[in-house]
């Protein structure tokens, strides 16, 4: 036991001082588009650096002091920005300052709609009630965040994690959410009608009177389970909506596409 927790601590001061050598280097000779994809830097100190067209996609910068640093037109889809601390003198494309924002600060309701969040690591943000229509979302990382009652109709969330997200009263209507992981996600009353289902996982996921109807991409062998798990399925009528919520499948013989069995 012993001589395993000597190795784990050995591998630990290996990585600590793999991170101080290139924080120094960094810090000491600037080099403009530096390859620093995947780099764990978290709580390093870089106030000041020159991270210029850096290739930062992945890195784990939580907790790193970036205050003064020159991060403009640098690679950042998919970095943490957990924790970190920039200043009005940290030069960073207006993208990633919004995504920095997001990430380290809290705001009922704020306003998204339309905006470029493409690969952005949101992971655990606090975006309830946030207005997000149209926005673009495309592999971004949304996983456990609190998108209560968030308004995301017409948004684009293809290949989206949204594992564990809170999505309870959502606005999901006419979204693309192909190849959105929902594994776990708490979809209890939300609207996902007209959304694209395609590819979408819904493994574990809570759809208790969510809605869904005209979903593009989506099997017969999910529609059963979603109506097993007490979704509802809307179908537009000519009087309004009718809204089938039932433990078995619509026996259905018009080619109507929101039709459950």
């Amino acid at each position: 036991m012993n001589r395993i927790l000597s190795k784990i601590s050995y591998k630990k001061d290996i990585d600590l001082e793999t991170k101080f050598q290139l924080v120094k280097e960094i810090l000491k000779r600037p080099t403009e588009g530096r390859k620093l994809s995947g780099v764990d830097l978290s709580g390093a100190e870089l106030s000041g650096a020159d991270l210029s067209s850096a290739d930062l996609g992945g890195a784990d910068l939580s907790g790193a002091n970036l205050r003064g640093a020159n991060l403009i037109h640098a690679n950042l889809w998919g970095v943490n920005f957990n924790g970190v601390r920039i200043d009005f003198a940290t030069k960073i494309d207006s993208k990633w300052r919004l995504v920095w924002q997001i990430v380290n600060t809290k705001a009922y309701g704020r306003g998204l709609d339309g905006e470029n969040l493409i690969e952005a690591n949101l992971a655990g943000a606090y975006l309830y009630c946030a207005d997000l229509r149209g926005a673009f979302l495309n592999g971004a990382n949304l996983a456990k965040t609190n998108l209560q009652e968030a308004k995301l109709r017409g948004a684009t969330l293809t290949d989206v994690n949204l594992n564990n997200a809170d999505l309870r009263y959502a606005d999901l209507r006419n979204t693309n959410l192909s190849r959105v992981d929902f594994k776990g996600a708490d979809l209890r009353g939300a609207d996902l009608t007209g959304a694209n289902m395609t590819g979408v996982s819904l493994d574990c996921a809570s759809v208790e009177n969510a809605r869904f109807g005209n979903n593009q991409g989506m099997s017969q062998e999910m529609r059963y389970d979603l109506i097993a798990h007490k979704a509802i399925f809307v179908m537009q009528g000519n009087d309004g909506e009718d809204i089938f919520h039932r433990s078995t499948p619509l026996e259905v013989k018009s080619e109507v596409p929101v039709a459950v069995g």
